[in-house]
């Protein structure tokens, strides 16, 4: 009887430290994966955005961040804001605008994400489509007008910082990417520089575009 204990009692304690390890192994094997998974998606947003989805983000980044400047931020259409010698602005312009937009490493078509069902609108049958996704690297300049040295200074000082904090924001909104790229001295702002402090910054910015795609239904797979 002693010895029938003693056998049970090996079988349960080989049986648990075999449970241990399936346990260990598991725990490793969801550690892999979540770290494949992170890796996978450190470039990629939480959703796509277009450039006129940027633009907007960034138009309420300056509204919070800037708010103690009184900064006012808008497309550059022309020097046609500040032209005469004799006006005066009473608080800094941003002028924004696209200087380029490439498909990453020439990835020149949308790629495949995933495979999704969905209702019809009417909510009659399921419907099978796909989203496709497509990365563009994209060159952004953004002109600082202030009616002073240090007043311009400040304010593109506060810009670069406030879009270094709102970097989550932009990529829980769709921008995979937000990197300061150079200063420069932009000659075709010369005529802001008769009464104004211009500052010109170049910012590289990835976004991906969403597509949504359907092409058939249920109903139509099973009947063909």
């Amino acid at each position: 009887m002693e010895k029938y204990d003693s056998q049970v009692h090996s079988t349960d304690a080989f049986e648990e430290s075999l449970r241990r390890k399936q346990e260990v192994k598991q725990r490793e094997q969801l550690s892999v994966q979540k770290k494949i998974k992170l890796d996978s998606d450190y470039s990629r947003a939480e959703k796509g955005a277009s450039m006129a989805d940027f633009f907007e983000l960034v138009k309420k980044m300056v509204i919070k961040g800037l708010k103690k400047e009184r900064v006012e931020i808008i497309p550059n259409d022309g020097p046609r804001r500040v032209l005469d010698p004799a006006e005066k602005i009473d608080h800094p312009i941003i002028f924004y605008k696209v200087v380029s937009r490439v498909p990453r490493e020439k990835n020149y078509k949308p790629r495949f994400r995933e495979d999704i069902y969905d209702r019809n609108p009417d909510g009659s049958e399921l419907r099978q489509g796909a989203i496709y996704g497509q990365f563009f690297d994209c060159e952004i300049q953004f002109d600082i007008i202030a009616s002073d040295y240090s007043a311009a200074d400040r304010v593109m000082n506060a810009f670069e910082d406030a879009m270094q904090k709102y970097a989550g924001f932009f990529k829980r909104n769709g921008v995979s990417e937000v990197l300061f790229a150079k200063q420069f001295t932009d000659e075709n702002l010369d005529i802001y520089r008769q009464k104004m402090s211009v500052r010109s910054l170049i910012y590289d910015v990835t976004i991906e575009r969403i597509r949504l795609a359907y092409d058939t239904t249920i109903t139509e797979i099973t009947q063909s």
